[in-house]
């Protein structure tokens, strides 16, 4: 019997993610303003940063860390994750020093992947009797594959049959489980180009939020897409956490 990704299950998918990402950043990204020309955004990330550096000379790690979250948190860089993740590790911090770490480590030199594979990720393989998922639910799967990140807790497992084929994929961390490979994946109603369309029509935002982005309070869009037991989407539903 095939696995279906059902309702509540979402399917983790890279490409939709970086396409919401590139999204919500396309206005800083379109404007990059020299030193002379700086924008507001710009100047409070530098301020935040330079105050996170001092903290951190002083000794008032905790202070650094979260100023070094507030100026990471107005704009992607990497260099900022770099330092927040050296004081996390001083702070004894390894949840926080890892999911730093994730971040630029798929990115850079090998060194910096090792690195990351070794402080910040467990992987085992086991006979699929001895990993505590349920037969009845995974029918077939003869060995699993675990890999569990400090960063978040969360562990994915890799199923495979007999002949050593892939059969499911999930990740579970706090009680939720999340099917990243099943043998039938959801899709948009219409499929991938009714989705891209849906997000042009639907997708906006105020002008002050996108050619004057604000650095106090950066709003969090979530779009959730129910899907009903038979294969349609419940149309949409949005929440914005300040």
């Amino acid at each position: 019997m095939p696995i279906i990704c059902g309702s509540r299950q979402l399917a983790s998918t890279r490409a939709f993610s970086f396409l919401i990402f590139l999204l919500l950043n396309m206005a800083r990204f379109a404007h990059k303003p020299g030193p002379k020309n700086e924008a507001p955004y710009e100047r409070e990330q530098r301020r935040l940063v330079a105050a996170a550096i001092e903290a951190k000379e002083a000794g008032e790690l905790r202070r650094s860390d979260a100023l070094f979250s507030q100026a990471f948190d107005i704009y992607f860089d990497r260099s900022i994750a770099e330092q927040r993740a050296f004081v996390r590790l001083m702070l004894g911090d390894s949840s926080g020093y890892c999911s730093d770490l994730e971040f630029f480590a798929d990115r850079d030199e090998e060194k910096l992947h090792k690195q990351f594979e070794t402080a910040c990720v467990t992987r085992d393989t086991l006979p699929f009797i001895h990993s505590g998922l349920a037969a009845s639910r995974f029918p077939d799967v003869s060995t699993v594959q675990r890999v569990t990140k400090r960063s978040d807790g969360r562990t994915e497992y890799t199923m495979l049959d007999k002949d050593g084929d892939v059969k499911i994929r999930i990740s579970t961390a706090l009680g939720e489980t999340i099917f990243m490979l099943c043998d039938e994946m959801p899709q948009f109603q219409g499929g991938e180009r009714e989705m891209y369309k849906f997000f042009g029509k639907n997708m906006k935002y105020p002008t002050a939020a996108l050619y004057h982005f604000a650095v106090q309070i950066q709003p969090k869009m979530r779009r959730y897409f129910p899907r009903r037991r038979d294969e349609t989407f419940a149309g949409r539903s949005e929440e914005v956490v300040a």
